[in-house]
């Protein structure tokens, strides 16, 4: 486990589980960028993430937002 703008090289798979949303909207192109390149010509990636609509959002059990989305 590291972080993503820390990784060099060229894999055949990159995965990244749970923390796609805590990159941010500002780095969500950075992100992509990353994985891209840190993939070989034949490699494949897994992106899993949780959204929400802000309007869901707004009635979110307190759990959910300090242990998933830590705010």
């Amino acid at each position: 486990m590291c972080d993503y703008r820390d990784l060099r090289g060229q894999y055949v798979f990159v995965a990244s589980v749970g923390m796609f949303e805590h990159v941010g909207r500002r780095s969500y192109r950075r992100f992509f960028r990353a994985m891209r390149s840190l993939l070989n010509s034949k490699g494949v990636a897994l992106l899993h993430t949780i959204g929400m609509e802000e309007l869901l959002r707004r009635t979110q059990d307190p759990w959910i937002d300090t242990y998933i989305f830590l705010r």
